[in-house]
């Protein structure tokens, strides 16, 4: 292909093909030279590829007789000499380039006294502007590597758009894309939101009918980093299919509302903290049917998100003491045979679960959880570092026995072979229970010290077998346990279950020494 770059400048000049080959492979110098009209990624923005662009180069401190050379993809090329701007020591050239797809390199180099004083290059991207008709299941296969829509526009999406292996797809501001039935987006490249984009883009169903689109799915080597949409009415808003396969997820400022799932990440091998977790900031889950996020064996990074009313139609069901699979469970967050992976600083309101935790391992820290209908936190066979949450449930005010609890508002419930240990300097206030010990716990004991459990119906209520160390925790009596008097033994007492005046009742409560002083 043949190359044509025209500048100008008020002092005509010729260069000489000779010297362009002399300038392949110089080290480069590139102060002197600065690219201006350039966005900072070096992507341009195409409609066609036969289209022109033009960008500056502006070069400083030279001689009246320096020279200047460019090449494209290292080809020397014929410079015209009417374009370029000269004052005094500093100069201006436009350029006007048509493109070589997918990509080119332009340099551009400045010689004086026979010597080569300053070069630069730069790698120029193209990107084809795709509007609404021109959107359909092969417009990505162009020799384009980079496909935008247009701002503003709304695009009906009636076929399976994939985006392939080396290909990107941006969603720009205000987008609007409308999926058909079993429609929705496959990754096997990447897809991003513009890094300018201000007004919320929308990815949704093509109508009102209660179907629901497929959503986004990620293959292996897949990536997606979005910021600023709305997702909603699909039936996984975005699903990473392996992340051991290496999908990866970037999300943040964005609502997921009203899909089966918000986000579902799996894994066929366990994921740990040596790997890349997929990080999710500051976005807003809300009234999806079975959970906000749910990782099974994946590694994940949630902090400052919003969680509210998800898998609130679960709440007639009481929560499982023994979950024999994933499909029971649900909730804002539901980590399922989690090795690594944090939850920071969100909020939890109206949920059937705030946290589901099966077997997993993970940090959770500085959360609220406030009138989730079953549980702020479930943990079965779960092994959490837990500090600084603020877990507070509505107070129900009928009881009946106790295999009914599992349907009553509480702040920590513990089943199966959950170790307790690490939960400390945390909350459990205004449920029904505060913290609820499934029949089926299995540890040979447990420990839970440090932390504010009080002002709930009943504060501990421990329906296992097995003794528990409750040492340490703050009552809400400011009474110091040195100096009780039998008001403030029966008061906690009282909030405890078995009452721990049975000495002889299984599963007795130890809480002296108790602290006078909230740790939150």
């Amino acid at each position: 292909m043949k190359y044509l770059i025209v500048l100008s400048i008020s002092v005509i000049f010729l260069f000489s093909i000779a010297a362009c080959n002399f300038l392949i492979n110089i080290p480069e110098y590139n102060s002197m030279i600065t690219f201006e009209g350039l966005p900072a990624d070096n992507l341009l923005w195409l409609s066609s590829a036969t289209e022109t662009v033009t960008f500056k180069v502006k070069v400083k401190d030279v001689s009246p007789v320096a020279t200047f050379c460019a090449t494209v993809d290292s080809h020397p090329v014929t410079i015209a000499s009417s374009d370029i701007t000269r004052d005094a020591s500093n100069a201006t050239i436009t350029v006007h380039l048509t493109p070589s797809l997918p990509s080119m390199k332009f340099e551009f180099s400045i010689f004086d006294g026979g010597k080569e004083v300053a070069s630069k290059e730069v790698e120029l991207k193209f990107g084809k502007i795709l509007l609404p008709n021109e959107l359909d299941s092969t417009s990505l296969s162009e020799a384009f590597g980079y496909y935008a829509l247009e701002e503003d526009q709304t695009y009906p999406v009636n076929f399976p758009l994939k985006i392939p292996s080396g290909k990107t797809l941006y969603i720009r501001s205000g987008v609007v894309m409308r999926f058909n039935e079993n429609m929705g987006i496959t990754v096997e490249g990447a897809l991003k939101t513009s890094e300018t984009i201000s007004s919320t883009a929308k990815l949704t169903s093509y109508s009102t009918s209660s179907f629901k689109w497929d959503g986004i799915t990620v293959k292996k080597d897949g990536f997606v980093d979005i910021s600023n949409v709305h997702i909603e009415k699909a039936k996984v808003g975005i699903k990473v299919e392996d992340q051991s396969e290496g999908g990866e997820l970037r999300v943040s400022r964005t609502t997921f509302r009203g899909n089966n799932k918000g986000i579902c990440i799996s894994s066929t091998s366990g994921m740990d903290s040596t790997a890349t977790p997929i990080v999710i900031t500051g976005s807003t889950f809300e009234h999806n049917d079975i959970a906000g996020i749910e990782v099974e064996r994946g590694y994940v990074d949630v902090e400052n998100c919003e969680f509210n009313g998800n898998a609130v139609t679960s709440q007639a069901t009481p929560l499982p003491t023994n979950p024999s699979d994933i499909a029971s469970a649900t909730g804002g967050i539901v980590l399922w045979q989690v090795t690594d992976s944090t939850v920071n600083n969100n909020t939890f309101t109206s949920n059937n679960v705030g946290i589901f935790a099966y077997y997993s391992h993970f940090s959770v820290d500085y959360n609220e959880l406030n009138s989730n209908y079953r549980a702020g936190v479930y943990l079965y066979n779960s092994n959490p570092e837990m500090k600084k949450n603020d877990i507070k449930n509505a107070t129900s005010t009928t009881f009946a026995t106790s295999s009914v609890y599992t349907s009553m508002p509480i702040c920590l419930f513990v089943a199966g072979g959950a170790n307790t240990t690490g939960i400390k300097n945390n909350s459990f206030t205004n449920g029904a229970i505060g913290v609820y010990v499934a029949t089926n716990t299995s540890a040979s004991s447990i420990l839970l010290n440090n932390n504010d459990i009080c002002h709930s119906y009943y504060n501990l209520y421990n329906d296992s077998q097995i003794p528990i160390d409750a040492t340490y925790n703050y009552w809400g009596i400011t009474e110091g346990s040195t100096s009780s008097t039998n008001t403030a033994i029966d008061a906690i007492d009282a909030t405890l279950y078995p009452n721990p005046t049975d000495t002889s009742a299984p599963g007795h409560i130890y809480y002296v020494p108790w602290s006078a002083s909230p740790y939150l």
